[in-house]
């Protein structure tokens, strides 16, 4: 307790701000409109090769099995004329396993001949199962059989029904293996990445509210990493439930964030401003106003902005808190000590 006047507290600058209640605190921040990774598909080069026709531009709208490029491929070609080998041969292995089964069944051939027959055609069948498979892994939709088609071709086709948000793809240009083609999103979830100072993050929590002023959309927090990025902040994520179509991927917009406030159990948050909060010995302290002077009373703070700070302590409703002379009563405080 400092004992002080009405005068004495007057004469040094002191004025005080009753303590309202505050349940929530409203966090401005500055995030990014993103696009989550699983409403996004990459097509990419399978195999190296040169694009012959280009059938799909940035901002299209595209389904899924929809060609988006021609790519010729010397390995394309390759593996078509395997595959058309692995159909002749398992045709021809299939054909004499039936044969062979017919003549066993009139005791024709011995029982080994046949065996050695459908070995020929379980082979046949594994063989042309690889090539198969060598040609989906690529992309490449050649027909099985002896009329296969070897040009050398690999149509790129989209997984998803969604929108070209990158295309670097050009007629008559070169790839290698696995290189970007094109990016295909589904828009219809955007997310925010939000980037805060850890102390800033350590007041958010999955769930609080997001709200984009003036634009109409709104969403909820998802994570808040553990982890500081390279710029020394935490990248908050947030999923928007509700926007306007005129939100785009990429865009930088301003959010107001509600921050549930987690004070100890039975205690009431209040909203001071920031010019009523003094540290000292590592506590933070309040000036609250008492019959025989001024009172330093230790509070938690839970949320803290440009001009305000929320804390919780032995504060009470109606209680008046000294906001300005502060620096004054410090001094005191530290005399007395």
């Amino acid at each position: 307790m400092l004992p002080l006047s009405s005068q004495q507290q007057n004469a040094l600058g002191v004025r005080f701000t009753e303590a309202a209640p505050a349940r929530k605190q409203v966090l401005s921040a500055t995030a990014t409109v993103t696009i989550p990774a699983q409403a996004q598909f990459i097509v990419a080069a399978p195999v190296a090769g040169l694009v012959t026709r280009v059938q799909a531009a940035l901002g299209d709208a595209v389904q899924a099995g929809q060609t988006l490029a021609l790519l010729a491929s010397p390995q394309i070609a390759e593996s078509q004329r395997g595959l058309a080998e692995a159909a002749a041969q398992r045709e021809v292995a299939a054909d004499n396993a039936r044969r062979d089964t017919e003549l066993f069944d009139e005791g024709i051939i011995p029982l080994a001949r046949l065996r050695a027959s459908q070995a020929r055609l379980s082979e046949a069948n594994a063989m042309l199962a690889a090539r198969q498979s060598e040609l989906r892994i690529s992309g490449n939709r050649t027909p099985v059989g002896k009329s296969a088609n070897v040009n050398g071709n690999v149509a790129l086709t989209s997984a998803i029904d969604g929108v070209v948000i990158e295309a670097s793809a050009l007629p008559g240009q070169r790839m290698d293996a696995a290189t970007p083609l094109f990016r295909i999103a589904r828009l219809d979830a955007l997310t925010l990445d939000i980037a805060l100072a850890p102390e800033r993050a350590a007041l958010l929590a999955v769930g609080d509210v997001v709200e984009l002023p003036g634009r109409g959309a709104q969403g909820k927090i998802t994570a808040v990493p553990a982890v500081v990025g390279a710029s020394q902040t935490v990248l908050v994520h947030a999923r928007l439930s509700s926007y306007p179509k005129t939100l785009y991927p990429g865009e930088s917009v301003a959010v107001d964030i509600q921050s549930r406030l987690d004070p100890a159990p039975g205690a009431v948050p209040f909203r001071l401003p920031l010019s009523a909060l003094v540290q000292t010995g590592g506590k933070n302290l309040v000036f609250i106003a008492n019959p025989g002077g001024v009172a330093a009373t230790p509070v938690q703070v839970l949320a803290r902005s440009d001009d305000s700070v929320v804390v919780s302590g032995a504060l009470g409703i109606g209680d008046r808190v000294a906001s300005s002379g502060v620096a004054a009563l410090k001094a005191i405080l530290m005399e007395v000590k």
